[in-house]
């Protein structure tokens, strides 16, 4: 009773930590004058600083452990939402680049305004989980043999399903990835952005599953980790070699997760060499960025790389890469400034599209009018023909407008609910493997919606969660 007294009251104090950082923002927004671009950035990024800190000792004084998939992602929301900013503050933000605040497509006020808006959804996100997430007590521990006994059979029997979706789908997953490293090569990335069809098609729906089976695999394979480990950097570079990074991102910040939390592996020596291989990862996939858009131009690709990776070194690849990560400021603002003046609020309609989404393409037109915030407002930014992607907050103002606020908090609570039940299942309370694999996998989509959008939701929750799951029960069954 204590205990749920105490934790009661850390929630409470945490919001009203939260609600003063919004009360911060206000006065921000009253203080601050409107002038040129460049002091605007650095005036944005000095207060994304200042909110991060606050937002993310609002969530870790909950339970004091930096072991948390929601301090990542409320992490990743600023560096992904005000990286150019924060950098502008030493003066190292990339002028030059197509996607740069500093071009002047917006005005300085687009940027200010947007930027109260996204401190604010972020800030109400973190009340929203404050609102719902609860820590099991540390001190619990299921000692139960017939439980445990229950539980060996039951993880047996996911690694088994784990394993036949690994075969299943390896075949359409390296058909898919060797395509794309021939287009990339060939046309330029852009060209594999472009929709499959045929067989393609086919081996893309498969394809999904593969990561279902590596997460299952990763979770609760213990024989034959070594073989997981190998398909797993097989996987990463096919991946890097065809100019893809989002899947490593997410992949890799799950696979951090499961390690640091449910199979508690990581020691303080991991940790050096985690750091050590996530300082090369990001040097790794900064070079991708280089030369992924002009391989195709090059009859020497050694010598491309070469530069690339010069070009890296002398321009400090981390500043780059926060750079880069910053792009999710320009489909902020693009949303928020064009939304409803040229583009009309969806009300609610892109999440319906989300169910829709479930539909197989070849049952009737079940993908008419399903487009998202990328493809809808891209077109907009006449910088560049290039596709902006998206974010969990663009996504709610288009639908919502200032009404998303309450999206967010809904969103903040069922990251909050998703938290405890994944903590449930760290301590040993929670102890049917099929169930703890669904929450890993709605975690592994959604950390990176800070930099895309929920409307494919849907489809992989029902075709590569949901229908794994199934395979587990019926093999139960069996």
């Amino acid at each position: 009773m204590n205990s749920s007294l105490k934790i009661k009251r850390e929630n409470i104090i945490s919001i009203l930590f939260l609600l003063c950082e919004c009360l911060g923002i206000g006065i921000f927004s009253i203080f601050i004058k409107n002038s040129n671009i460049q002091k605007i950035m650095i005036s944005i990024g000095i207060m994304a600083l200042l909110c991060m800190i606050c937002s993310i000792y609002a969530v870790y004084r909950l339970n004091r452990k930096i072991e948390n998939i929601f301090l990542l992602f409320i992490l990743f929301a600023y560096l992904f939402s005000f990286g150019q900013c924060i950098m502008a503050i030493g003066g190292l933000e990339l002028q030059n680049a197509v996607f740069s605040l500093s071009r002047g497509f917006f005005t300085s006020k687009e940027i200010l305004d947007t930027s109260l808006f996204v401190f604010i959804s972020i800030a109400v996100t973190c009340i929203g989980y404050c609102l719902s997430v609860d820590f099991v007590n540390s001190s619990f521990h299921n000692d139960s043999n017939m439980i445990k006994n229950c539980y060996k059979s039951k993880k047996h029997k996911i690694v088994k399903v784990g394993w036949i979706l690994c075969v299943i789908s390896i075949i359409p997953t390296l058909s898919l990835l060797c395509s794309d490293i021939i287009t990339v090569s060939t046309f330029g990335y852009e060209a594999s952005l472009v929709k499959v069809t045929g067989i393609l098609k086919i081996f893309s729906l498969i394809s999904g599953l593969f990561v279902s089976s590596i997460l299952m695999l990763y979770t609760y394979e213990e024989r034959h980790r070594t073989l997981v480990y190998t398909i797993i950097i097989g996987y990463f570079i096919l991946q890097m070699a065809g100019g893809s990074r989002i899947e490593i991102f997410r992949l890799a910040v799950i696979c951090l997760v499961i390690s640091g939390m449910y199979r508690k592996e990581l020691n303080r020596r991991k940790w050096i060499y985690i750091i050590v291989l996530g300082m090369v990862g990001i040097f790794a996939l900064s070079l991708v960025s280089n030369i992924r858009n002009y391989i195709y131009l090059s009859d020497d690709i050694g010598e491309l790389i070469k530069k690339a990776i010069q070009n890296l070194w002398e321009n400090n690849f981390i500043v780059a890469a926060i750079n880069e990560m910053g792009n999710t400021q320009l489909i902020n603002t693009l949303v928020y400034t064009k939304c409803p003046s040229e583009v009309p609020y969806q009300y609610g309609l892109s999440f319906l599209k989300m169910i829709w989404g479930i539909i197989p393409n070849f049952i009737g037109s079940a993908y008419t009018g399903y487009i998202g915030v990328d493809i809808t407002f891209s077109p907009l930014y006449t910088v560049t023909s290039a596709g902006m992607g998206a974010s969990y907050i663009s996504e709610g103002y288009w639908n919502f407008g200032y009404f998303s606020i309450a999206y967010f908090i809904l969103f903040g609570i069922f990251w909050g609910w998703i938290v405890k039940k994944f903590n449930e299942a760290c301590k040993g309370k929670l102890l049917n493997p099929e169930n703890i694999f669904v929450i890993i996998y709605v975690m592994y989509y959604m950390v990176f919606l800070v930099r895309s959008e929920s409307l494919g939701f849907g489809r992989s929750f029902v075709y590569y969660a949901l229908i794994p799951y199934l395979l587990c029960k019926i093999n139960g069954k069996r």
